[in-house]
This record gives structure tokens, sequence and C-alpha cells, in this order.
């Protein structure tokens, strides 16, 4: 709560927006489960901030903040259909058609896809073979040894960057 107080600067906050890592329940505004913040499962976040702060907040998908955000003021403007994807430690994104979020979507985990039916073992989510277990951050330094943003390797950057292809055309298809 400190951090929001001192952001406010002694101003009415008018609402609050919590953009997380995380599969989030959108009716009751709060998150269902996070790799990692496993302790925030089934917190009411957003019913605590309202309660503390007397004001709206919504809870949702980082991903899913980031669609919105990209479909309405950024590349994504004007078109029919967005879909974003985030490549970080993990991998996910968002669907925007006309304008508007589907509802699943942020909870949709294109991550965890499977582009390998016997692939390797993902420990974050549990099964084998999934997209984040060769195309993520986390992947990439367990496969190299080194941060996705210290490499400077060409031949690194095209073998891994063929898995992403892999799921990122089965998400447009």
């Amino acid at each position: 709560f400190k951090i929001i107080e001192r952001m406010s600067g002694g101003e009415k906050i008018e609402g609050i927006g919590v953009s997380i890592a995380a599969i989030c329940d959108h009716n009751r505004q709060s998150i269902v489960s996070s790799v990692r913040l496993k302790d925030w499962a089934g917190k009411p976040l957003a019913g605590d901030l309202s309660k503390h702060f007397k004001t709206k907040c919504l809870v949702m998908n980082d991903a899913a903040c980031a669609a919105i955000g990209e479909a309405k003021y950024g590349a994504g403007k004007g078109n029919k259909i967005v879909v974003y994807i985030t490549v970080g430690t993990g991998i996910n994104g968002a669907c925007i058609t006309d304008g508007e979020l589907n509802k699943s979507d942020g909870n949709i985990q294109f991550g965890h896809q499977i582009i390998y039916p016997n692939g390797k073992y993902w420990k974050y989510c549990g099964q084998n073979g999934c997209l984040e277990a060769y195309a993520s951050g986390l992947a990439f330094e367990e496969k190299y040894g080194l941060k996705p943003e210290d490499c400077k390797d060409k031949n690194m950057w095209n073998d891994f960057t063929y898995d992403l292809s892999i799921g990122i055309v089965n998400i447009i298809h």
C-alpha cells in the first residue's frame, strides 16, 4: 500500500489498475495462479486494494493489458484482429477482436502449447514439449548458459527462434 500512497503524492486516487504476470479470475478480480507469485493465488487483490484506497480496482493479466494498449494506441490501432505475443521469462499473449479482449485471453498461456509431443519436460507447467521449454528467456538461459540480452551469436538466435516460429504459426492458424 505504501508504494501506491507514495506514488499518488497525496492526491485522491481515482482508480487502480494491476497488470500482473498471472492467470486471473476476471469475475473475482483475483489471481488464480502464477509461476512467480505462488503465494498470491486466491488472494482478493482487487478487493483489498479497493477497500484500502476506497476506489475501484481492476486486476488483469499483463499480456492482456499490453494487447489492449497495442490494439488501441500502438501498431494494432485500426485493425480488426490483433494478436499480441510476449516473449520474456515466459511466453504469453492475447487476442483483440473488434477492439475487445477475447474473454479468456490473458489466461490462454500461449507458451504452454505443445510443439514437440515427446519433448523435454518443463517444470513450470508440468508438460513435455511446450513452447516455453524451447523459446522463452528461461529456456534460452538453460540451453546456452547466458541471458538472451547478452547473446550476440547469430547462429544461436537462428536456432532459438526456429522453435518460437513454430509456436507463432500455431497461434496464427
